[in-house]
């Protein structure tokens, strides 16, 4: 599972029996979207109310915006360990029509770049 076109390339890069799909970017990127809109929104409303009501109100629609972003967070990271993992123990879902059985090999700057997604995930979880 790969999210953005960069994800995309470095899936193809890792493991390319493990075709990303275009549709799993669109999902995560919508529903991150949508997610910040109703932060913005449950921002809005507390910012601009006149009583503790409102404000409170206003506070509970951000707080919901967080947990759909922290609950998308969770399925995105799930997603790229099963990835990750298929990758590394070269099990795709679909088997490779071609009846490759080589190990991807992943360069330095993916394991890197894996490495800056994780430490990215542990402090929004932390967050």
């Amino acid at each position: 599972m790969c999210v953005a076109p960069c994800d995309s390339a470095v899936c193809l890069s890792v493991a390319p029996r493990l075709k990303p799909s275009v549709t799993d970017s669109y999902i995560f990127v919508v529903a991150d979207m949508a997610a910040l809109i109703i932060q913005a929104i449950g921002g809005g409303r507390a910012s601009a109310a006149e009583t503790l009501e409102a404000a409170n109100q206003g506070g509970r629609i951000m707080l919901g915006g967080i947990a759909l972003q922290f609950a998308v967070l969770i399925i995105y990271v799930l997603f790229a360990t099963e990835f990750l993992v298929r990758a590394a123990r070269n099990r795709p879902v679909r088997p490779n029509a071609a009846g490759a059985t080589k190990s991807p090999q992943i360069d330095g700057k993916v394991k890197l770049m894996v490495l800056g997604l994780c430490i990215s995930a542990v402090f929004l979880f932390i967050r």
